[in-house]
């Protein structure tokens, strides 16, 4: 009797026999792992809808921010600075220049930082259209422009909420605020380094270099201001 009960509980702790053969396919039992469908697959839409949904959240947060951003810079109002008469004034003469063959009465070029056949004409262009107001848009359309270049590398680089933290904090500097309503070469520029970054990290997956996209707007960029090319490495 102890013999055979010591059979049974022996037979207990060590279980039924495992079998070596392994079914070659799938049995009715196995189970199956199917991932979600991405964008362009077959599987349920819910990923991508709650993704465009979120996105365009995002964008309408965004687009409220800009708001903030030009209200608090339209808020300064003041005459016109030195540089900005300066640099305005320039343009003028350049544009009398080109068309007219008007001689210049000094080498602009010897002292400006950046050439004078860029941004001095397009604030000329502005002010003939609407006077320093004009002018001072064109800074401030630039400055939005990059508080939404940020955005758009930052949600790309990590997230939709990264990339408005990146926005909000940038949209209430006060150099970005200071610079939206003064009508000199530093928006522009800053504009087109946001612009060539931008490329840089939309083009990342591409196959061809598409990185190569960015070497114009770097190059306007230094060219308008020439400062801009410590920021290019």
């Amino acid at each position: 009797m102890l013999a055979k009960f010591t059979q049974q509980s022996d037979a207990l702790l060590l279980g039924p026999p495992e079998s070596d053969a392994r079914p070659d396919a799938p049995g009715e039992s196995t189970r199956v792992l199917r991932l979600p469908g991405g964008k362009h697959g077959s599987g349920p839409m819910r990923f991508s809808t709650s993704s465009r949904r979120r996105t365009w959240v995002s964008r309408a947060v965004l687009f409220a921010i800009l708001c903030v951003q030009a209200a608090l810079s339209l808020r300064m109002s003041n005459t016109a600075f030195e540089d900005e008469a300066l640099y305005l004034y320039s343009g003028h003469l350049e544009i009398a220049h080109l068309l007219h063959g008007v001689p210049l009465p000094g080498d602009y070029s010897s002292y400006f930082s950046g050439a004078p056949v860029l941004y001095p004409v397009l604030g000329a262009l502005a002010d003939d259209v609407g006077g320093l107001a004009a002018a001072r848009a064109v800074s401030l359309i630039a400055m939005l422009g990059t508080t939404a270049l940020l955005y758009s590398l930052t949600r790309r680089l990590f997230n939709e909420r990264v990339g408005l933290c990146a926005a909000v904090i940038f949209s209430v500097t006060e150099s970005a605020l200071f610079l939206g309503r003064l009508a000199t070469y530093d928006a522009p520029a800053l504009f087109l380094l946001a612009l060539a970054t931008w490329i840089v990290v939309r083009t990342a997956p591409f196959r061809w270099p598409g990185y190569l996209l960015a070497a114009p707007p770097i190059a306007l960029a230094v060219a308008t201001k020439y400062a801009a090319g410590l920021f290019v490495p």
